[in-house]
């Protein structure tokens, strides 16, 4: 049998899975492997692999259908590939380009350089944000260059390249990931170290600035020349750093689809999960590959840090001589410093990551298993364990929250301690020391702190990033499982195994549908793993399979049975090559379908979940649907087939699912049919219907394995197989293993005796072999043959027939095409199916919320409240506003200084000698450890304020986010069933897995940041203030565009915020529903269908996660504008006020002014970032306030006694259900008595109600 994922085609179409789609059809793209030596000179001198990492070369030219290819698929290619003859890269460069392409699609390929720097083409998305809000149609549709597809066929080929080169174990998924990133990151650093020499540019203006304005007979048009150089060296500083982070954000968007698509076409090979928790890999796709993003977003600064410091030792020694090798060295040791720092945070994030990934798996299982946990009342214990969990999570988030919030804050302090040693060595080794000099270091100083926050930062992010990358490496490392069927030599044979021998592995776990069913499950364990405690029925551990010899003729039906945990359950796995092959052979001929112990059903409508990817075809659908025997059920339901149905089939009894998954297998019409127990779950009747008319009718002609515990099916088989201690014990024709006398017929007789005791009904005389079943059970058979009769349908006038022609209910294209269902018992009225064009509701999940507008105060108030109230919160505000207005008091100070030396016209020296008044330099000496102590005194406080800044803020946070995570447990596990059977999981899951992560790291960050840039920003303005008041007539203006530039476009950010929360969702629903249920999807070949759909999910999400990143990017652009204006007047105010304002205050204003257009940008984008952050505490508040909880527990007044329950007792009276508001009732006036000691038996059809009664 053919590898499904590499190999299979999809439908009739030619479509291979690993095929690349473009505008010119399907062509299979041809890598350097696929040519024959000395064929591949072009590939040898540059890789397929790093061709296509270029992104905008024309992957048209690698493309070769596999018609153009010779027999054995190694056609020569007779040209190099080439570029575009204008290369798309090159064509942005233009100022302006009109659109030619699709307006729905991302317009970020035909964008003008001019467009692309300012993001003028996103000005009309937040215009109508502004006006109505945003809504997902609103978005434009993911461009082919950015798609999941694309970019993961790029990374995904070249992480085969790395593999082949070296080796499965060595190779490094980190190295491919920046390999598939560097040129763009390259650009990117290019443009960061255009903007560091352009910060350096503005800060040698300065510096001349300030010595003309101490040369009273310098021009004044020099003078107005510096402050316009100034102002464009701000403005092209602004639109380098724009460049740098818009080509970002598009490697980010890039390198995020392509590894999440990797993994999840990892994930779609495996049979069952390979060991690996829910959590885990649920973690893989949401918060590792985040940080991916951030680290991508970030990794230039790492690389401008350097050359920020270089070009600080050169130009402050230059400025003030070896004096400022001291203070420069200080930023090397804080440097060597920060790096021992990121791997520490490092290794505190990889600790974190492994407990969050515990915390997720047993809110995941919790939530799977919530119907048999509500029914023990075990959500007290449960909640119990993930909040000790979560604890341990906290406790080392918030050392590595204090560690990171310190890294950042010691910068400031290095600034204030670099600049005294460096003036006070400067003074003492007898120089002078000018405005000019003095301001020039501090802002080169500023410059090189701004770095050295940003380079930890980019520091701790990237190793964040590696934790992440090498959690993904292991994953993709994890050994695929082979298949090891062949082809039979007979065409007769449709399955065939030879002394075959299956082990499971030991690393793998039973925590995905369909794997290892017979496996013990042990309901509670130390770890508190819930994985599938609904299926806990099983009661024996099975390791393998030994020496198992079975055929399969085609057209034939197998019988299999055995007592429970005989292995009947692995025989089905090991040949769907879900368990390895140790010894022997499986050979296979034909496609197949599998219909598993517990049915697979996913979140659609009734209609999908039987076509599962298949085109409907009405009369092939209702035969599937008759020989299911689920036309009573679906006229039961409120919408038909077009009724949607809940995760796990939440809204169907378990007979109902069974027979869904028996009409999806009986609708993909394949050649074998392996059915696992499929009538456990339903009634006699049922059973019988569907044995007739399914197994024994539409199926004849088709291979089938029926393993079953229902021995009175057994003789309409072909031939049987016992099973016992996981080794077939006996094999044969009914007739053949009665006369052995063996343990068939050992079984048989059990089963009837069981039968005779208990008065239930053999119907094995209606099958076509009553008479040998007579010969074998004599009085039963006869006792019990008017007995089934009077129980039988309307229409079931056929059902016993065993002439019942299955082949009627198929042609060559699938299942036969009938008119007339009335010769079946079936009628094109008795059945509510929908017409295929038919709008009808038939919604069960409920759409997730969409907040319009603002972020509500209550929402603020909410984490405020979480955080410790009010009073809280302003300490924490007043501790960042004395630590930035220390920081700033040292400048003031050191400008008071300059003053007051100016003014006695002195030169500071330590050793001094008289002067030619007699006066001696003691007293100055002792007017300078004045200045020294008093400077001191303010890095004292500066360190103090921080360090107590940094405590507050960490506990706080971490307190709020703490208390949302626990009180979003208690409410969430608190609520009704109703609740659990219309969210799908995935949208919980996101609450407690992304929206946390948000709130613990994210948020957190952002909003210290935020706080950090704003107050600084505050203070720079303040003192470009006090130094030219006339400036308040321009900043009032400025002030005014800057609030409605904010106002403006935090409407788009936030929305584009919402939108993505609303779309990460869907493929969060899509990758748990994978996980459920990969032995049905590969048994069924949907790998393809699955990968595409998961594509799709996931560029929706790329378009608002990509929209939300260049909204704030949009906004920095514009208030740079506004920052560039203030930097000219500031200039200009210092030119026209010379001699009137003295030349030290005025390099106060103009060091701040400098620094200005960066703070201001940034504090206002951070400002955005954190509101629309701000909306997962949004989204976990909206959970806070509305799901309402079930009634307590214990209630004071209905509290019964000590000693109850002294003996067992039941009365119900009049007992009416419903399990939503708005639906029909599931009990009716139920009322009956069990007395005490007495055992009850509830019987009645599928979907009688029998689950409910016992729910309730």
């Amino acid at each position: 049998m053919t590898d499904p994922v590499e190999d299979r085609t999809d439908g009739n179409s030619d479509k291979p899975v690993g095929a690349y789609r473009n505008d010119e059809g399907l062509k299979q793209l041809t890598s350097a492997a696929d040519l024959p030596d000395g064929e591949n000179q072009f590939v040898r001198t540059y890789s397929f692999a790093e061709a296509l990492q270029c992104h905008d070369f024309d992957l048209s030219s690698y493309a070769h259908s596999q018609h153009s290819l010779s027999k054995n698929g190694r056609e020569k290619l007779k040209s190099k590939p080439k570029l575009h003859s204008k290369h798309k890269a090159w064509k942005q460069m233009k100022p302006i380009r009109r659109k030619k392409s699709n307006k729905n699609h991302l317009p970020a390929e035909e964008l003008g350089l001019l467009s692309f720097l300012y993001v003028t083409w996103l000005t009309p998305l937040i215009k109508k944000a502004y006006r109505h809000g945003l809504k997902m149609d609103d978005l434009w549709q993911c461009g082919e260059t950015d798609s999941a597809d694309h970019n993961a066929q790029m990374l995904d080929e070249m992480w085969k390249d790395e593999v082949r080169r070296k080796g499965n174990d060595k190779a490094s998924l980190p190295s491919v990931l920046a390999k598939f990133t560097k040129h763009r990151v390259i650009l990117s650093v290019f443009f960061v170290w255009g903007v560091s020499v352009g910060s350096l540019f503005n800060i040698v203006l300065l510096q001349q600035l300030l010595t003309y304005i101490q040369d009273n007979e310098a021009s004044v048009l020099y003078g107005l020349s510096l402050a316009f150089a100034l102002a464009l060296s701000e403005a092209i500083k602004c639109t380098l750093f724009g460049a740098a982070t818009l080509t970002q954000i598009r490697t980010a968007m890039r390198l995020r689809c392509a590894i999440v698509t990797l993994v999840y076409q990892k994930l779609l090979k495996f049979q069952n999960l390979q060991g690996k928790a829910i959590g885990e890999i649920i973690n893989l796709f949401t918060n590792d590959g985040d940080r991916l993003v951030d680290a991508c977003n970030q990794v230039h600064f790492v690389f401008n840090g350097p050359l920020i410091l270089l070009l600080t030792v050169i130009y402050t020694t230059y400025v003030l001589g070896p004096a400022a090798l001291c203070g420069s060295s200080l930023f090397f040791l804080t440097w060597a410093l920060q790096a021992m720092l990121s791997r520490l945070l490092g290794s505190f994030r990889w600790k974190a990551v492994r407990i969050t990934d515990t915390r997720v798996r047993m809110v995941s299982e919790m939530t799977n298993c919530i119907k048999l946990i509500k029914m023990y009342a075990w959500e007290e214990p449960f909640t119990k364990k993930i909040a000790e969990i979560r604890q341990k999570e906290k406790k080392i988030l918030q050392i590595a929250g204090f560690v990171e919030s310190m890294s950042w804050a010691s910068n400031a302090m290095v600034q204030g301690i670099a600049i005294a040693v460096t003036f006070v060595i400067h003074i003492a080794l007898g120089n002078d020391l000018t405005a000019a000099s003095a301001f020039a270091v501090v802002a080169m100083f500023a410059l090189t702190r701004s770095a050295l926050i940003a380079a930890p930062k980019a520091m701790k992010v990237l190793s964040e990033a590696y934790v992440a990358a090498k959690r993904m490496q292991i994953f993709l490392q994890t050994a695929e499982p082979q298949s090891h069927t062949l082809k039979p030599d007979d065409d007769h044979v449709a399955i065939h195994i030879s002394k075959g021998t299956f082990a499971w592995d030991k690393n793998e776990q039973n925590g995905d549908e369909g794997a290892k069913p017979d496996r013990e499950e042990k309901l509670l364990s130390t770890s508190a793993d819930i994985s599938n405690v609904e299926n806990h029925s099983s009661a024996t551990s099975i390791n393998g399979l030994f020496n198992i010899d079975l055929t399969l003729n085609k057209g034939r039906i197998i019988g299999v049975c055995g007592s429970v945990g005989s292995g009947k359950s692995s025989l089905i796995s090991a040949i769907l090559s879900q368990m390895p092959l140790t010894s022997g052979e499986v050979k296979i001929d034909g496609t197949i379908a599998y219909v598993s112990q517990q049915a697979w059903i996913f979140n659609d409508t009734l209609r999908e979940n039987i076509l599962f990817g298949e085109r409907y075809e009405q009369e092939r659908y209702k035969a599937a649907v008759f020989a299911s025997a689920l036309e009573e059920d679906i006229k039961q339901l409120p919408n038909g087939d077009l009724t949607e149905i809940g995760e796990r089939g939440t809204n169907l009894s378990g007979g109902q699912k069974q027979r869904v998954s028996l009409a999806r297998a009986l609708y993909a019409d394949r050649d074998i049919y392996l059915l696992d127990d499929p009538l456990s779950a339903v009634d006699a009747k049922v059973g019988q219907h569907i044995f007739n008319y399914y197994i024994r009718g539409a199926l004849k002609g088709k291979s089938v394995i029926f393993v079953t515990h229902q021995l009175q099916y057994l003789s309409g088989c072909d031939n049987i197989y016992v099973m016992k201690d996981c080794r077939v014990l006996e094999s044969g024709t009914h007739l053949q293993l009665v006369a052995a006398d063996g343990q068939y017929s050992a079984l048989l007789k059990t089963f009837h005796s069981d039968e005779d005791k208990n008065g239930i009904v053999d119907d094995t005389q209606h099958n076509g072999n009553a008479d040998s079943n007579q010969e074998i059970i004599h009085k039963s058979s006869k006792s019990s043959q008017g007995k089934v009769t009077s129980h039988r349908r309307e229409h079931s006038t056929d059902e016993h027939n065993p002439d019942f022609d299955g082949r009627r209910l198929r042609n060559s294209g699938g299942l036969h095409k009938q008119t007339k269902y009335e010769s079946m018992g079936m009628t094109e009225r008795s059945t509510k199916f929908s017409d295929s064009n038919e709008k009808v509701d038939g919604k069960l999940m409920t759409a997730e919320e969409k907040t319009e507008g603002s972020i509500s105060w209550k929402t603020y108030h909410c984490y405020v409240k979480m955080a410790g109230g009010y009073g809280v919160v302003l300490l924490v505000l007043l501790l960042f506003l004395l630590a930035v207005g220390s920081n700033a008091g040292c400048t003031w100070w050191l400008a008071y200084w300059i003053i007051q030396q100016t003014e006695r016209g002195t030169n500071t020296a330590i050793n001094g000698t008289e002067t030619a008044d007699g006066i001696t330099y003691e007293r100055e000496d002792r007017d300078m450890m004045f200045y020294v102590y008093v400077f001191l005194g303010i890095l004292a406080a500066l360190i103090l304020f921080t360090v107590l800044r940094c405590v507050a803020y960490v506990k706080a946070t971490f307190h709020s986010s703490s208390n949302l995570h626990d009180q979003l447990l208690k409410k969430v596990f608190q609520s009704p069933m109703s609740f659990f059977d219309t969210t799908p999981s995935g949208r919980i899951i996101n609450r407690f897995s992304k929206d946390q992560d948000e709130v613990d790291v994210s948020l957190s960050r952002e909003i210290e940041n935020m706080l950090v840039y704003m107050s600084t920003a505050v203070f720079s303005c303040l003192s470009i203030l006090i130094v030219f008041p006339w400036m308040m007539i321009a900043l009032i203006p400025f002030a005014l565009i800057i609030i409605f530039t904010f106002k403006y476009y935090h409407h788009g950010m936030r929305d584009c915020k919402r939108l993505d929360s609303l779309t990460r969702s869907p493929w969060f629903c899509h990758v748990t529903s994978t996980m459920q249920g990969l032995p049905t999807i590969h048994a069924y070949e949907k790998e393809y269908d699955f990968k595409t759909k998961f594509a799709k999910h996931l560029d929706k999400n790329t378009v608002a996660f990509s929209s939300f990143l260049l909204c704030g990017h949009w906004s920095g652009v514009r208030i740079d504008t506004v920052a560039i204006m203030t930097a000219l007047l500031t200039g200009l105010m210092a030119v026209l006020t010379r001699g009137m304002v003295s030349p030290t205050l005025i390099g106060v204003a103009l060091s701040y002014s400098v620094q200005f257009a960066g703070q201001f940008q940034f504090g206002i984008r951070l400002a955005g970032d954190a509101e629309s952050r701000m909306t997962s505490v949004e989204r976990i508040y909206h959970y806070l306030k509305t799901l309402t909880p079930e009634e307590p527990s214990e209630t004071p007044k209905h509290r019964p006694p000590d000693n109850w329950p002294s003996h067992g007792k039941l009365h119900v009276e009049n007992l009416a259900i419903r399990y939503r508001d708005n639906l029909p009732l599931a009990l009716k006036g139920i009322t009956f008595n069990v007395d005490s000691m007495e055992k009850v038996g509830i019987v009645g059809r599928t979907g009688a109600g029998k689950s409910s009664l016992g729910v309730s």
